[in-house]
């Protein structure tokens, strides 16, 4: 895959991410009183993390040739993990 299209793949998943972070934050009232406290810890978390794997992709949008590989290779990395905890959150929405 050529550097702009990953770029652009790069901005849809982050995109699509944090969508469903927003998707979470508005459904956490509505969950059971004892996972609350829990959820509106790893949304806290997960913003965090948001934070960092937009700058990640600052990063990725800049990056010349000759360090494309290590920051692409970075993004990926987190973006990994990202979708990882946001999808771990979002199974204790359905319990």
């Amino acid at each position: 895959m050529n550097k702009e299209a990953f770029k652009s793949e790069a901005k849809a998943t982050i995109d699509t991410l944090f969508r469903k972070i927003d998707t979470l934050e508005h459904k956490k009232d509505n969950i059971r009183e004892d996972l609350r406290a829990s959820i509106e810890s790893q949304l806290a978390e997960l913003r965090k993390q948001q934070h960092e794997l937009h700058e990640r992709y600052d990063q990725l949008a800049a990056a010349g040739a000759g360090s494309w590989e290590e920051v692409k290779t970075a993004f990926s990395k987190s973006a990994g993990h990202f979708r990882k905890a946001v999808s771990n959150i979002s199974e204790q929405f359905n319990h």
